[in-house]
């Protein structure tokens, strides 16, 4: 009875392990594809297949997270959408976004995520670029109190000030200390975890290269 015992603890944990593998394995070669994807149809269906890992996994907020951020990049990849269907995309987005905090509110990504939505959100309804400013920052504090080295805190934070006009304290010259801060961190950062979000350096070192000319 023991050994019969035993045996099926084994097969239960060999079994929980395999949905873990195949999860994290799914997870990295998805990750994959949505990092290399410039085409606003594919990253449709890569956040398609995020959300359905995330109904697999109820308990995970990374897929929904990844879905967010995969829905949000359709934006940057067609010319041709328009305002009113970037707001149904920012919609959506949030949606995915509120999901995953629900699950992880202490997560320091998630709350970057959301700074992005609130700074994109100025291209569709630039009567409220200072509230969503204002909503952006009050964002990325949140994921500074809870990770200071997170890169793309920075980043963000440089990219809102480069666009804001000189005459309300942006610019280059005010943005650069904070591409250079994120850049360091970038290098810094810990990329063990393959799961972790880890976009951002390539762009804020073009944004550099812009305010070093």
């Amino acid at each position: 009875m023991r050994n019969l015992i035993l045996l099926a603890a084994f097969l239960i944990g060999s079994i929980i392990s395999g949905f873990a593998a195949n999860y994290k394995e799914t997870m990295i070669q998805t990750i994959e594809k949505l990092n290399k994807s410039q085409d606003a149809n594919e990253l449709v269906e890569i956040a398609n297949t995020f959300d359905r890992i995330a109904q697999k996994e109820s308990t995970e907020w990374l897929p929904l997270y990844y879905s967010a951020y995969a829905t949000i990049s359709t934006t940057f990849f067609n010319q041709a959408m328009s305002n009113e269907e970037k707001v149904k995309v920012f919609e959506k987005a949030q949606q995915k976004l509120d999901q995953a905090k629900k699950l992880a509110d202490n997560e320091d990504e998630i709350y970057v995520l959301q700074a992005m939505i609130y700074q994109l959100k100025i291209s569709t309804d630039n009567n409220n670029a200072y509230q969503y400013i204002m909503k952006a920052n009050e964002a990325l504090g949140r994921a500074e109190s809870i990770d200071a080295k997170n890169p793309r805190i920075p980043y963000l934070k440089g990219t809102t000030l480069f666009y804001t006009p000189t005459e309300y304290g942006g610019g280059a010259s005010v943005a650069k200390p904070l591409f250079e801060k994120a850049a360091k961190l970038f290098s810094e950062a810990d990329l063990s975890n393959q799961l972790m979000p880890n976009w951002g350096a390539y762009h804020n070192n073009m944004m550099l290269e812009q305010c070093n000319k």
